[in-house]
């Protein structure tokens, strides 16, 4: 926190540094404040008493007292600051700053000194327990060695011996409780900063499906929820663009099954609009269900078809049978076969799919990066006025 608190100040920000008494008096303030006059460091009682070591397995007690009995004090400071904070970053363990900063209505920000791959893994940790896979109790290699398949995106790496320790408490410990309630609401802030790098932690590529039927085609309610199962049920990851007026139904809406929002809030997720060309640049994006072809071919990404009007049906033929960059599924709109064929594009099995979509992908690119030699600027340069496009 110290770090990051330096690097801020380096770049021109001003920083109130806040602390407990104890570890406030262990500082030396001065030499920071010699290499970064712009660190002002304030402090707060904890509520634990002054011989209290703090350390070790009494780090505990700390994250305890500091949850109840600082909040107000905090809350307090802040409020009495003049200007008032543009923002808090707090430390993961102690959301309570998250709190007062929602009531001041100041952004929050959470700083987390674990890995990427260490918080996403706490954030799941009701899941683990939804799922049986703690508390991790010490059996025989077989059972430590069992792959956690609950975790998006470390189903094949992460076994049961891996979890942080405090997976192997007893459900009731508090300590895990508090964890599971710290990592919960990390969420509620505006931004996340982690101990780590890009390049390190970057997320499996080819990973996600997008899912846009563009800006003109309507679904019915029954069309639309057999998509929705066919991609739940495919548990593979996803990206759904819905426009406000994609669906039609005209008995109005209807409740979604509980299924589906369970099923969506593991490994989807659901935006009103998205900038398309952007997310399928993005490496994540494994594939493209859509109405949408060039996009998706000068993307370099494999699709799904779903023709529905004009120039689709011709066009979700090529992709399937002359272009080779994707699969037609032409007249129909069945959650089993949405999901049979989101499967067999997403897992990579159609090694011909995968060639020609980046062969193609290429040749799209340098048809774009030539078009100052086709044959249209050609034509356009014969004329001196302007050119209208209507």
């Amino acid at each position: 926190m110290l770090t990051l608190a330096e690097l801020l100040s380096q770049a021109g920000f001003t920083i109130s540094f806040v602390n407990n008494e104890q570890s406030h008096r262990r500082l030396d303030q001065a030499a920071f404040r010699r290499r970064c006059p712009g660190i002002e460091f304030l402090s707060i009682p904890d509520g634990l008493p002054p011989d209290h070591p703090r350390s070790g397995p009494s780090t505990v007690d700390l994250l305890f007292s500091v949850s109840t009995f600082s909040k107000p004090i905090f809350e307090n400071l802040i409020a009495s600051m003049s200007p008032p904070p543009a923002c808090i970053i707090s430390d993961g363990v102690m959301s309570f700053a998250i709190d007062v900063a929602a009531e001041l209505g100041i952004p929050a920000i959470t700083f987390r000194t674990y890995s990427a791959t260490c918080t996403w893994t706490c954030f799941h940790l009701e899941k683990l327990i939804q799922d049986a896979e703690i508390p991790v109790l010490q059996g025989s290699d077989e059972d430590m060695n069992k792959l956690i398949s609950c975790i998006p995106g470390l189903e094949n790496i992460m076994r049961r011996r891996d979890l942080p320790h405090i997976c192997r408490l007893d459900l009731e410990n508090p300590v895990l409780k508090l964890y599971i309630t710290q990592s919960s609401q990390m969420a509620k802030a505006s931004a996340l900063i982690l101990n780590t790098f890009e390049e390190l932690e970057a997320s499996p590529s080819k990973s996600v499906l997008y899912v846009s039927f563009g800006s003109v085609i309507i679904l019915t309610r029954d069309q639309f929820v057999e998509f929705w199962y066919g991609l739940v049920n495919s548990e593979k990851r996803f990206l759904w663009a819905i426009r406000p007026d994609l669906i039609w139904d005209v008995n109005g809406p209807s409740k979604v099954p509980e299924e589906l929002t369970v099923g969506t809030r593991d490994r989807g997720r659901i935006v009103g609009w998205a900038p398309q060309e952007d997310v399928l640049a993005h490496d994540a994006i494994g594939g493209f269900l859509t109405n949408s072809t060039l996009e998706s071919i000068c993307a370099g990404k494999p699709m799904i078809c779903w023709p529905v009007i004009a120039d689709q049906q011709v066009n979700s033929r090529c992709v399937s049978e002359m272009w080779k960059v994707g699969l037609d599924m032409k007249d129909i709109c069945e959650r089993s076969t949405v999901e049979k064929l989101v499967r067999d594009l997403m897992d990579g099995g159609r090694k011909d799919i995968m060639k020609s979509t980046v062969e193609i992908g290429r040749l799209a690119q340098n048809s774009v990066s030539n078009i100052r030699h086709s044959p249209l600027m050609s034509l356009l340069e014969l004329f001196t006025g302007r050119v209208y496009l209507c």
